[in-house]
């Protein structure tokens, strides 16, 4: 069986529900985080995504930080990442965080499909 569903981590509410609208008509489950600290919470209760949308700059606990804890957690430490920003940076913070890539915003919709469909047959030993 698939896993369908994707963790969602930006503090630009808009940007999250946009997100979850397209994810939802696409067919996946979402999971919402407005920033490192709450997704870390989500995943630390259990939730298994396929797949981290993960905004670079936030309050509370941005990308650096959440990567690092999340890699330092064995139940969730190889779930793929993939970066969010507007940041000219951003590639060079991917391949900095060591993360599966990045989605530029604002985005290309057909893109973060395409990316996201990639992930939704990841079989990861939990």
């Amino acid at each position: 069986m698939s896993n369908r569903k994707v963790l969602v981590v930006d503090d630009d509410v808009d940007i999250r529900e946009c997100l979850d609208d397209v994810l939802i008509a696409e067919g996946f489950n979402t999971l919402k985080a407005g920033n490192g600290k709450e997704a870390l919470e989500i995943l630390e209760s259990g939730e298994t995504p396929c797949l981290i949308l993960l905004d670079l700059m936030m309050p509370v606990m941005n990308a650096e930080e959440f990567i690092e804890l999340q890699r330092s957690r064995e139940r969730i430490k190889d779930i793929p990442i993939f970066l969010m920003s507007a940041s000219n940076f951003i590639e060079q913070n991917a391949i900095n965080f060591k993360t599966k890539g990045h989605l530029r915003k604002p985005f290309d919709f057909q893109e973060l499909l395409q990316v996201v469909r990639g992930f939704k047959h990841s079989n990861r030993s939990m």
